[in-house]
């Protein structure tokens, strides 16, 4: 399930978005020369475990921009 592909009846429109945010972010700059970067995830409140999303960037650099985000979050207090 780890790397399973975006849900089905999720894929047209993630795609739709993606597009969307890209011509907005980058306006027509082809590929390596967009400046912008964006990853969406979504996911259902009663299956929080299970993530989609898609990105304009590959999985490696997208990862490594989530990761930093991630670690510049304060942890929440295990009361």
């Amino acid at each position: 399930m780890a790397d399973d592909p975006v849900s089905p009846e999720y894929l047209e429109r993630l795609n739709e978005l993606a597009r969307f945010l890209d011509k907005s972010l980058n306006g027509e700059v082809p590929g390596k020369q967009r400046q912008i970067g964006f990853a969406l995830l979504i996911f259902e409140f009663d299956k929080p475990a299970r993530v989609n999303y898609i990105s304009n960037a590959d999985r490696a650099t997208m990862l490594e921009a989530l990761a930093e985000f991630l670690a510049r979050q304060p942890r929440p207090d295990p009361e």
